[in-house]
């Protein structure tokens, strides 16, 4: 089967559309710009007009976005209109489509979020997120649709990630800001977990929102204890008098649609990004 990913020179995106390849699927890799790969590439920017030249795709990987969100006419345009745009070459493929969305649109809360639960976008990506889930909602009348809400997706190639810049503060001495009780709680997911969930759910039928988190919950401070123990290293750390919610993922939708099974642990993770 021919697969299209979009935003396939991003942290997830590359990822992806790797172990596609090693497991037979023929690749395309739909970004703004592309270096030299080992499958198709296309060269194309959201915010244009028309759709890329790209034909006999069987599923859709939407990961292209804007996440800095400096710009938030931009931010709408690659993020919302982006969307629109790929789920428009969906509909005329004919193709399954999933959508990289965020846990973040939750908000925080007090207990662990389910699918159902009402969404809280507090900041420019988080509303555009929304707006593009909406858009994917209306066209799953056409095609399979699936959200994945990702719960703070980390592993090696990107220090802008939280659990990356945390081994980075400890690592450089830099003062790490705690809120109070050093939350919020998160359940952070490896790459090759979400990687994994991620491929499972192209054979979906129908719309579906899926979280995509780890098994297991910690808070920040949490994190960087293991983080401590593992480096050998002494964290710096300074509390604000911020007091928030945690950000949780329930996964039972996951295990029981994907048959989703986290394999990495939260310890084994930040080990390995140690050693990157």
């Amino acid at each position: 089967m021919k697969v299209l990913v979009t935003g396939d020179n991003g942290y997830i995106g590359r990822q992806l559309a790797s172990s596609l390849k090693k497991r037979g699927f023929e690749v395309v890799g739909l970004d703004l710009k592309h270096g030299k790969t080992d499958y198709e590439t296309v060269d194309f920017d959201l915010t244009k007009q028309g759709l890329p030249k790209v034909s006999g795709i069987g599923t859709i990987f939407h990961l292209a976005a804007d996440t800095e969100c400096t710009d938030a006419e931009r931010a709408f345009r690659i993020n919302v209109k982006g969307t629109e745009k790929m789920l428009e070459l969906a509909k005329r493929e004919n193709a399954a489509f999933v959508y990289a969305s965020t846990g973040g649109v939750y908000g925080f809360g007090n207990t662990p979020f389910k699918e159902t639960d009402k969404t809280k976008p507090d900041n420019t990506y988080t509303k555009t997120k929304i707006q593009a889930e909406e858009l994917c909602k209306k066209y799953s009348q056409h095609f399979p649709v699936t959200v994945l809400r990702y719960f703070f997706p980390y592993g090696q190639g990107d220090d802008r990630r939280l659990m990356n810049r945390l081994i980075k503060n400890v690592q450089t001495g830099e003062t790490i800001e705690l809120n109070i009780g050093g939350k919020p709680v998160i359940n952070p997911v490896a790459m090759p977990d979400a990687i994994e969930a991620t491929i499972i759910s192209m054979n979906l039928q129908g719309f579906n929102i899926i979280n995509v988190g780890g098994r297991e919950n910690a808070s920040i401070l949490d994190i960087v204890r293991i983080i401590e123990k593992e480096s050998k290293m002494k964290a710096k750390t300074a509390y604000n008098a911020k007091n928030v919610g945690d950000l949780v993922g329930d996964i039972t939708k996951a295990e029981k649609l994907l048959k989703f099974k986290t394999k990495t642990s939260l310890r084994d993770g930040i080990k390995e990004l140690i050693r990157q």
